[in-house]
């Protein structure tokens, strides 16, 4: 769709974006300048103008273009392709170029600081070059400023995105301030006059005051007051005006009322079909196989052996023992509760589908030894499963994929995010207790906790589109005197690539309160260990040689009280089940 076959609205909204993009090209030109005469003094002013600049076109830039996006401001950690795991791939963008120039400026690091700014001239000039092809309607824009909201609530203000200069506060003003713009070029008649407009105008001045302290910024108030208003006052606005909300499969919906919107999550997004296509028998089927010790090669055990309902489907133990009574698993139990949320089951994140997970359990030899396909055959004589089968599959001969299908389908229906912070966040409930409030705000900006815990799911699942799931090293100890890193090398048995060492899956805080010990291997028993360990800036922290640690080694001076605090807001986090 060229520019000038646009509706007027859109081609205006398309000016918008390229003269922000013109000016987001001429600010690193600037630094690079600067960079040619090494007037190493603007550095860091010239930093944040560009950070500013990109502010203003990365709601549309994220939205089309998320692999630029990536290029231009993604995390600062190496990757690899997926079929080429020898391959390592060296991170760029803004978040590496700022550890150049903070706390202070590395004067010797001259051609990595020129080769990133000429990186970002390139990603900038390929923007500008694709500006006139974005496919722009109505429904499309109000999707990505959305979606601009989410990044705000849940990278931004959090310093996912810029930890050192920690200029998210002040930038969530930026992005609050484009919103208006882009929705005024929308409905030029009366969006002034909207009370979205008001709502946005208002949430804009209260990041800007409040920008000068990052770590003390009240981001509890900031997403309940101002942020939640506004997403739900822009479906209004956008009904009013005819703009309809996406209907497609997502795992978190365009429909989303808020960012807490628990109803607004897909926990068949990663099964193999990615929507709900078993009823409710498939389930009830599921759940009568989870508690069946059928399932276990020598008939001793069944999933609820280790998953247990009344400990919140974990076992309680550091490790539990293997079906043959003396071997130990290699791993911690992690629950289930909310696993269906969740691209990758397992800590090292080998299994895709939510289906393949239990068939990884029933025939692993330590876990439970079986076959699915044995127990298949076994069920299909059983006379207790009669009915369930037939109403489930239409007929009794199910396979082993019938069963894999009815575990997954039980395990969707393990979906709570009714803690009391939900409730709190949801406006079902008018009062939280200060010390939950004090706890939420720490753990998403001084600890640092929440940009890898996002929100609202606090797991790995990067928002905001919620399509990536990471893991990350933090250098585990093997037990709790903290003399030695942890043996498990992780996601690195998998692929082999030095970046995966020590790697596991960035499991969620919710539930932790019920579902001790913790880590991969069971090493902490209590939360307050476990926050310690980060204090401490993780295994790099206690010294520890763990060259490839995604967490900041530097300890996070937390002190008593905010500690205290961190742990009653992970405790709010218990759902009813």
């Amino acid at each position: 769709m060229t520019e000038q076959a646009k509706p007027a609205a859109e081609a205006e909204v398309t000016a918008y974006y390229k003269q922000n993009l013109k000016q987001l090209k001429l600010a690193i030109d600037s630094f690079a300048l600067a960079i040619q005469q090494q007037k190493t003094t603007q550095y860091q002013a010239l930093f944040v103008a560009v950070r500013n600049k990109y502010k203003k076109v990365e709601w549309l830039v994220q939205y089309y273009h998320p692999e630029t996006a990536k290029s231009i401001n993604g995390a600062p950690i190496p990757e690899v392709e997926a079929d080429a795991p020898e391959k390592i791939v060296e991170p760029l963008g803004l978040q590496v170029l700022e550890t150049y120039l903070y706390p202070t400026v590395q004067v010797n690091q001259h051609a990595g600081i020129t080769m990133l700014v000429t990186a970002l001239q390139s990603s900038v000039t390929r923007l500008q070059a694709t500006a006139d092809a974005n496919f722009l309607t109505k429904p499309h824009i109000v999707d990505a400023v959305r979606t601009s909201f989410i990044t705000l609530q849940t990278l931004g203000i959090t310093g996912y995105d810029a930890a050192l200069v920690k200029s998210g506060i002040q930038e969530a003003a930026v992005v609050l301030s484009t919103a208006n713009d882009v929705l005024l070029l929308l409905q030029p008649n009366d969006y002034q006059q909207s009370t979205l407009c008001q709502k946005i105008t208002a949430a804009a001045t209260y990041s800007y005051e409040n920008a000068a302290d990052f770590d003390a910024f009240d981001r509890l108030t900031f997403i309940r007051a101002y942020m939640q208003p506004i997403m739900l006052e822009m479906q209004h606005w956008a009904t009013k005006n005819n703009i309809q909300p996406f209907n497609e499969n997502r795992f978190f919906s365009a429909k989303a009322s808020s960012l807490f919107d628990s109803s607004a999550w897909n926990p068949y997004y990663f099964s193999i079909n990615g929507k709900k296509s078993t009823q409710e028998a498939m389930a009830l089927l599921g759940e009568k196989l989870f508690y069946d010790v059928q399932l276990s090669g020598n008939g001793s055990r069944s999933c609820a052996s280790c998953h247990q309902p009344q400990k919140a489907f974990t076992d309680g133990l550091v490790k539990a023992t293997g079906v043959d009574g003396f071997t130990t698993v290699a791993r911690n139990t992690p629950t289930i509760l909310n696993a269906a949320l969740q691209r990758f089951q397992f800590y090292d994140s080998r299994v895709v589908y939510l289906e393949d997970q239990p068939k990884d359990v029933v025939e692993n030899t330590i876990e439970m030894h079986g076959n699915v396909n044995n127990a298949a055959k076994q069920i299909s004589t059983d006379k207790q499963y009669a009915t369930l089968l037939q109403n489930a599959v239409g007929t009794k001969a199910v396979t082993g994929q019938h069963l894999q299908q009815a575990l997954a389908a039980y395990l969707q229906t393990k979906v709570y995010l009714n803690s009391a912070f939900d409730q709190y966040m949801q406006g079902k409930t008018q009062t939280i207790a200060p010390l939950v409030k004090q706890g939420f705000n720490i753990f998403m900006g001084k600890a640092k906790c929440g940009t890898c815990h996002f929100a609202p799911l606090f797991n790995g699942m990067v928002p905001p589109f919620y399509d990536k799931m990471e893991s990350e090293i933090i250098g585990v100890p093997a037990t709790t005197e903290e003399k030695a890193l942890d043996a498990d090398v992780g996601k690195f048995v998998l692929y082999k690539s030095p970046i995966h060492k020590y790697a596991f899956k960035t499991t969620s805080v919710r539930n932790a309160a019920i579902t001790a010990p913790y880590m991969h291997n069971g090493v902490y028993k209590t939360l307050e260990q476990v926050i310690s360990f980060y204090n401490k800036g993780g295994g790099a922290g206690i010294s520890y040689q763990v060259p490839n640690q995604t967490l900041a080694p530097e300890p996070l001076q937390l002190n008593t009280q905010e500690q205290k605090a961190v742990k009653a807001f992970m405790e709010s986090l218990t759902d009813s089940y």
